[in-house]
């Protein structure tokens, strides 16, 4: 089955949707707390020019570490698990006790031992989306049918031949499909941790925003951390398309 793929004109199109949508209910609504589009927009551009840019790079990097180091980790032990029935039989119980941890609750901890600097934010972030890549790795590993490697290895290919050109290609899709849950679940959780004990990123330039009662920044910052999300999502659909052709 071929993979329905997310174009930019599809991307322009529903944002199309969304601000006659957004401007239809700022008319209808008149409050201050849900301003026009272009007045948002115009606060944006004006924003990048000077504090934005440094929010959304402060942002940008704590997630992108976090994600990399959660696959890095989370993919290579996932495949693991899923050929090896020891191991997992080892691990698999502490995987279960671990992955419906409430880990956002660990922040307090966190901020104690790692410090209120960026590790701690990205620990936690690190911490939340490594057990979907992992779970989600060692699920596509172990449905690997074993006749498709049987006969491989009867071609007189090693294991390394194997993990190559069956299971690396077998567990990619499910692996780009869990990086795209776990990027929309990292901006959840990167928004939350910039709510706490920092004075960089969007999160806490909305929460700023918002104490002070600016509501046009508050969207403003709302758009770009968006914006960062779907930068993000369109570049692991490119990644796909090159690494995933058959798809």
């Amino acid at each position: 089955m071929r993979e329905e793929r997310i174009h930019l004109k599809e991307v322009l199109f529903a944002a199309s949707l969304i601000l006659i949508l957004w401007q239809t209910l700022s008319i209808l609504m008149q409050h201050h707390a849900l301003p026009a589009p272009l007045s948002v927009f115009k606060e944006l551009i004006a924003m990048s020019n000077s504090q934005l840019i440094k929010h959304f790079l402060a942002s940008l990097y704590r997630l992108i570490v976090s994600v990399s180091v959660s696959i890095s980790i989370a993919v290579p032990f996932g495949m693991l698990l899923g050929r090896s029935q020891k191991i997992n039989q080892i691990f698999a119980p502490m995987l279960y006790l671990l992955y419906p941890l409430p880990k956002v609750s660990l922040l307090p901890i966190l901020l104690i031992f790692c410090g209120v600097g960026d590790l701690s934010k990205m620990v936690l972030i690190f911490l939340i989306i490594f057990f979907q890549i992992l779970m989600t790795t060692r699920d596509a590993s172990k449905g690997v049918d074993e006749r498709y490697l049987t006969s491989v290895r009867s071609l007189g290919a090693s294991e390394w031949d194997i993990l190559i050109h069956v299971l690396i290609p077998a567990c990619l899709p499910h692996i780009f499909s869990a990086l795209r849950v776990s990027l929309g679940i990292g901006i959840s959780v990167l928004f939350l941790t910039e709510t706490y004990a920092t004075n960089l990123g969007l999160g806490y330039l909305i929460m700023d925003a918002l104490t002070r009662f600016n509501y046009v920044q508050v969207f403003a910052g709302v758009i770009a951390m968006s914006s960062m999300g779907l930068a993000l999502f369109l570049c692991v659909d490119w990644i796909e398309r090159r690494t995933c052709p058959w798809l």
